[in-house]
Formats: C-alpha cells, structure tokens, sequence
C-alpha cells in the first residue's frame, strides 16, 4: 500500500493535496470511500488510484468476511468508489463495476464494466 500512495504522491506532486480528493465514511452496510480528482491532476492519477482502490476494496472484504466492489462513474464528475456490494450505490445506475473484491478470494475485474443489478 505504501509503494502505491507513494506512486499516487508522484503523479499528483502533494499528499494533502490527495488527502483532500478523499471522502471515507462509515455506513450502516460498512467502509464507503470515494476518490474526486481535483481539476489539476493529471490523468495518470486516476489510474493509479485504481489500483489503491482496488488495495482498499480487497482489504475491506478480507477484514469484514463481506464482498467489496471498486466502481467509477464519469459523469457529471470522475469519481471511483469503494463500497460493501451489499450498500444501496451498488445498484447505482450512474456507477459502473470495474471490480468485485470476494471476502475470501482476489479481487476480480470484470471485463467490461457494469452495473450491479440486483
């Protein structure tokens, strides 16, 4: 995780900076986060913060025993997301899937992204 928020500090050049594009909260269903891009970033971040999603999403999953799920949604703002695939933003129609994080298994990408129907 360290070699991550390392490689997402390079990209956007400030950690508070990062620390202000980063909503954590927890819900009812669990850990929700959300990462915005300030305006500045350059797109490079939005990569790299898939993959600290992804970090995120799997850890969630293996500390609570629930499934995780990293989305994105483009508009009206670039956002991704971490949430239990239990919380209501999973059925979301505007967020789509990129991966399902299984409490007992790794993550997984799905290979177009969805949304989770349910």
């Amino acid at each position: 995780m360290q070699r991550l928020l390392k490689e997402m500090e390079a990209v956007t050049g400030d950690s508070a900076d990062l620390a202000r594009c980063i909503t954590e909260i927890d819900t009812h269903f669990g850990y929700w986060w959300c990462y915005q891009p300030a305006s500045h970033h350059p797109g490079e971040a939005i990569e790299a913060m898939i993959h600290i999603a992804k970090a995120v999403a799997d850890a969630e999953a293996r500390n609570s025993g629930k499934t995780y799920v990293v989305g994105s949604a483009p508009f009206p703002e670039s956002a991704l997301y971490v949430f239990a695939a239990d919380h209501p933003d999973s059925r979301n129609a505007a967020i789509n899937i990129i991966f399902d994080c299984p409490a007992g298994g790794r993550p997984v990408r799905r290979r177009e992204p969805q949304r989770t129907r349910h």
